[in-house]
């Protein structure tokens, strides 16, 4: 589920954040009352956490601004502002509930928890579809008996999915509600968190189809399975027990059917595979690729898209030729790293997904993103079929964005510096105390080893009047300077 922070004081937002993500909760922040409007308007909430006193607009003009244009899900409000009267004109603007701060942790995560659990967004504490039990309080999944580990994407879907049963939800519907606003992952994430589910369900019991896929719409889960107390039939239980029964073996003929003709097509002809490839790799972005590691330890580069060419600056058949060549290219500080990740995945037959930097022939480096699903064939050959993503941008650009925010950070310090020296100045007449104050907040600023003031005289000559020096460092106060260029 999705909730709006919005907080101006960065600590504390930084905080309930924490805090709701440690609950899978996809958590998007907003800094002062008009943005967190706009977000409001622009995205999908299932609660709003609103501070009362915020900048530009404030908490009790943005509950009634929402309620004005027709938000109906769960206000919470937080303030240090306590009495009955502050918690009056919270509720008389439409906030659900309200929070006094400082606030017990364990207190705002049983409020939220209650509100979301309001007859808007499901009656049951612990959500339920057939064998599937979901409790949104211990954050526990069971099917059956067995429980489920879920990762917090794969959690917050299946939550949408159950809390959405009676319609399919779409790919974007999902990302509006899983993923953060920073975040935008494409269709092709949804769909492999989709398989990881389905996979984690088959491994626990659950039918093949319990998350069904509605053509050209999105996914929902298979009302076949669910409680008839919440898909609201009214068949008798006998009667609906006879059909699921018949609906059931009729799903077991269609899927040997189905294995039957995947069996006879299961080793298609080259020039098919190479025409299926060459269509999926014209709409991606990167190099599509076929890698198979065979049973006898021999490993082999079955095709790649010619998109190689922009990646590695080889044509596909000098690739094929010789897939050692692109080995050679990994960078000596990630060779580890990437073969730890391919060991791992062949071992467990788990998915590859791995940044690492080339070292292409002309000596640049490129930053890429390597994703790859792998399968076992039945004559014990592990087959991973992937694309390759230059993401040397992505990675230029986190890397400016680290050094403008050490930037900031080096003059907000100096900033403080200065108010620091100058608040010292306005409370006492002591200069001797106020020279000596800035020379050590100075050294302890520049991490160096000596900071001195130089009194100079109208000859050019002086003495220092104030140092502060490392452990070791000869003093030099109180002498008289005859070169100042010492």
């Amino acid at each position: 589920m999705k909730i709006l922070v919005v907080e101006d004081d960065r600590q504390i937002a930084e905080i309930v954040d924490r805090l709701l993500a440690n609950y899978n909760y996809a958590v998007d922040i907003a800094t002062d009352g008009v943005a967190g409007l706009a977000m409001a308007e622009a995205f999908a909430y299932d609660l709003i956490i609103s501070d009362f006193g915020l900048p530009k607009l404030d908490g009790v003009e943005l509950c009634k601004r929402l309620r004005s244009r027709n938000f109906d899900n769960p206000i919470l409000l937080l303030t240090g502002r306590e009495g009955s009267e502050n918690k009056a004109i919270a509720l008389n603007a439409g906030a659900d509930d309200y929070v006094v701060k400082p606030f017990d942790p364990v207190e705002l995560i049983a409020r939220v928890q209650a509100l979301l659990c309001r007859p808007a967004h499901g009656s049951q504490p612990i959500l339920t579809w057939g064998d599937l039990a979901f409790d949104p309080n211990t954050r526990q999944v069971s099917y059956g008996e067995r429980p489920l580990k879920l990762t917090p994407k794969e959690y917050a879907i299946l939550e949408l999915l159950l809390r959405n049963w009676r319609s399919a939800l779409s790919s974007k519907a999902i990302v509006d509600r899983a993923w953060t606003a920073d975040e935008s992952p494409a269709d092709e994430v949804v769909r492999a968190h989709i398989k990881e589910l389905r996979h984690k369900f088959i491994a626990v019991g659950a039918p093949k189809d319990f998350i069904e896929t509605v053509h050209r719409v999105g996914y929902q889960l298979n009302s076949a399975y669910a409680d008839p107390a919440i898909v609201g039939t009214s068949m008798p239980n006998d009667e609906l027990a006879a059909v699921r029964s018949q609906l059931q073996a009729v799903r077991a003929q269609l899927a040997a059917t189905q294995a039957e003709l995947d069996r006879r097509n299961r080793e298609p002809d080259s020039d098919t595979a190479n025409r299926q490839w060459q269509r999926i790799a014209a709409n991606l972005p990167g190099m599509v690729y076929q890698y198979v590691r065979h049973a006898d330890g021999t490993d082999e580069m079955t095709y790649v898209s010619p998109k190689c060419r922009d990646i590695y600056e080889l044509e596909p058949e000098e690739l094929l030729a010789d897939f050692n060549s692109v080995r050679s290219m990994i960078h000596p500080n990630d060779v580890e790293t990437v073969e730890r990740v391919n060991l791992d995945s062949a071992r467990n037959l788990k998915r590859l997904e791995i940044e690492f930097r080339l070292v292409l022939p002309a000596g640049n480096v490129k930053w890429v993103r390597a994703i790859s699903e792998p399968q076992r064939q039945e004559n014990g050959d592990i087959v991973w079929n992937g694309f390759v993503l230059d993401i040397s941008r992505r990675k230029q650009a986190e890397v400016d964005r680290r050094q403008s925010e050490l930037l900031l950070q080096q003059q907000f310090q100096q900033e403080c510096l200065l108010a620091d020296i100058a608040q010292d100045i306005r409370q006492t007449l002591d200069l001797d105390r106020v020279l000596s104050s800035t020379v050590e907040r100075v050294r302890a600023f520049l991490e160096t080893d000596r900071v001195v003031i130089f009194h100079f005289h109208p000859d050019w000559q002086g003495e220092i009047v104030a140092e502060s020096i490392g452990e070791g460092w000869m003093p030099l106060l109180g002498q008289d300077i005859v070169d100042p260029c010492w």
